[in-house]
């Protein structure tokens, strides 16, 4: 073995010990009324409840008036609504040591809805998309919620900015404010609000999951000020009426205020 070989063979090597891309499994946080699993390939149903592991490849439903909230990855959070079916298709890690220097979740939403509350101090980390029947919708550090029912699909940005990818090397921005349906082209959400008034019951829902989640310390958005944050910006105050806007600011307030931020 000459002196070029072995140096690269000591290189290679030195790379599979120092960066490691593995699979991961996701984390149960909140469970209410009947949520269950099987897993990949297989028939047997798995009842779900708080600290259950979710693998890679598991389809995970929701039952009438039942709620799920999981931790797909450090600081990227999803919240299944009633009724719903996900197929977790990828949950992956690469670290550089004890760094993580990328993660990575797909989600396959078959029907229903989700909430995706991704930290924003991981955006350049972050991985995630929820698949829906016009593509994935993708982000890094955003709060956005993703329906799909017999009408077709739809996305709502709550804050940050979603992009939907709708192959062929195209694809669609969704900013902070703005909602798409079926892949058309964005409106903003008061626009949405005002041809479909339950709309607003929707971003009411996910910002109490936003609150929920602030008053157990894993909220993706940290604590109650950014909370705040992306409740009070411009977007929403347009989208929300005054009563719903100043309930959930309240809300978010009372479940957080006496708790000190979330610890790493």
């Amino acid at each position: 073995m000459n002196f070029s070989t072995r140096v690269l063979l000591v290189a290679v090597l030195f790379f599979s010990i120092t960066s490691l891309t593995r699979a991961y499994e996701a984390r149960v946080i909140k469970a209410t009324g009947v949520a269950e699993m099987t897993l990949a390939g297989g028939s047997t149903v798995i009842r779900l409840a708080v600290n259950s592991l979710i693998p890679e490849g598991a389809t995970v439903t929701t039952g009438a008036g039942s709620e799920l909230t999981i931790e797909t990855l450090p600081g990227a959070i999803v919240t299944v609504n009633p009724t719903s079916t996900l197929v977790v298709e990828k949950l992956q890690l690469v670290k550089n040591g004890d760094v993580i220097t990328e993660q990575t979740v797909t989600l396959n939403l078959k029907q229903g809805k989700v909430l995706s509350t991704l930290d924003p101090a991981r955006k350049t980390i972050n991985r995630y998309g929820v698949r829906t029947p016009k593509g994935v919708a993708a982000a890094r550090g955003t709060v956005y919620a993703v329906r799909v029912d017999v009408m077709g699909s739809s996305i709502a940005t709550l804050s940050g900015q979603v992009t939907l990818d709708l192959g062929g090397g195209r694809s669609l921005s969704i900013p902070v404010g703005t909602s798409s349906v079926n892949g058309a082209a964005t409106t903003t959400l008061a626009a949405a609000i005002a041809s479909n008034p339950a709309l607003a019951q929707d971003i009411a829902a996910a910002v109490s999951v936003v609150a929920a989640q602030v008053s157990m310390r894993s909220s993706a958005v940290e604590t109650s000020a950014s909370a705040l944050a992306v409740l009070a910006s411009r977007n929403m105050r347009s989208v929300l009426t005054k009563p719903i806007f100043n309930s959930w600011a309240l809300a978010i307030v009372a479940v957080s205020a006496p708790k000190a931020n979330k610890q790493t």
